[in-house]
């Protein structure tokens, strides 16, 4: 970074750093003068507005060009002993590669919606005829091979649902709020099919998040034990060992966070960690993207998602770093 101080005629007194190099000057270029006397006009005037702020009382940041290279600058007062502002300090960071890093990833999203845009749309539609038809059939005639072509239809609907949560989601979250986490839950519970399973909630936590990708990630969580409850047949995609309403799903508190598990099959230890690869599922009619979409949001929020063995012999996803109250 390139370090600055300059008194209240916006002139350089101090300047040091790595980055005055890489601009073509020197310390000593700096010393004793004005910005006016170093740069361009519209580059001078901009910093001479924010070193005023500064020795005003007013900290600022902000970006600018010089030779074909990004800055982001920041400026703060100095101030003595008594509060008095005597000087200002500016702080120079050449910030060309991070930019040029996001237009990249920017691109690769646009070009990632645009594609499950279309792909969206282009499989829909054939889905939507195959919904038509297997109406029309069902007036027709009963037959269990129906059920199927249903939850065939049915899985491929939340297959293009998941791989656009995926492409739009982003990776970052920008607005968050404190909620209930258990309101939440029980907001949650009610979205999903959950077959007569019973959920229990042991927190009494306020959680900052962003409520609608948290949402995401509980819905997902809870569909997964809902899934996974019980082996599927691979014969026919709905029929179950087992009894669904014997699964509980139990939300609970942990100090930085929360742990969703439940009393099902559990997970292997050595397949902990390809379950949140894209496209992995043991369910017959699972996506293979639910928990990928729950690593996803977890590390948006700046989080992390972990599998560890439940109280029953369950799985049970523990998402740590949350602020918590």
């Amino acid at each position: 970074m390139g370090v600055f101080l300059f008194d209240r005629d916006c002139r350089y007194t101090v300047a040091g750093g790595g980055e005055i190099s890489s601009a073509g000057l020197t310390p000593a270029d700096f010393e004793g003068s004005k910005p006016h006397d170093l740069f361009s006009e519209a580059i001078a005037d901009e910093l001479e507005h924010y070193y005023r702020e500064a020795l005003d009382g007013h900290s600022h940041s902000f970006e600018q060009q010089y030779r074909g290279k990004h800055y982001r600058v920041q400026t703060v007062p100095v101030r003595d002993d008594n509060g008095e502002v005597i000087s200002g300090l500016a702080v120079s960071e050449d910030v060309t590669a991070r930019r040029e890093r996001q237009r990249t990833l920017e691109r690769q999203n646009e070009r990632l919606r645009e594609f499950a845009g279309v792909v969206s749309h282009d499989l829909r539609n054939p889905l939507n005829v195959a919904q038509g038809r297997l109406k029309l059939a069902r007036a027709e005639c009963d037959s269990e091979h129906l059920d199927n072509v249903a939850a065939a239809i049915e899985r491929s609907n939340r297959l293009i649902d998941d791989l656009l949560t995926l492409a739009s989601s982003g990776d970052e979250v920008t607005e968050t709020a404190s909620l209930d986490l258990g309101a939440v839950v029980d907001g949650c519970w009610q979205n999903v099919p959950t077959d007569g399973a019973t959920l229990v909630v042991r927190s009494e936590q306020t959680v900052v998040a962003d409520r609608g990708r948290l949402e995401q990630l509980l819905e997902n969580l809870v569909r997964n034990a809902v899934e996974h409850a019980f082996p599927q047949s691979e014969v026919s995609l709905d029929a179950a060992e087992g009894d669904a309403s014997d699964l509980t799903v139990t939300v609970g508190a942990l100090e930085d966070g929360f742990y969703v598990e439940d009393t099902g099959p559990g997970i292997p230890p050595e397949e902990r960690d390809d379950v949140f690869k894209g496209g992995y599922s043991t369910a017959a009619d699972g996506t293979g993207f639910g928990l990928r979409i729950v690593r996803q949001i977890a590390e948006a929020h700046g989080w992390t998602v972990t599998v560890a063995d439940g109280e029953h012999g369950g799985a049970r996803f523990e998402v740590r770093g949350i602020e918590t109250t």
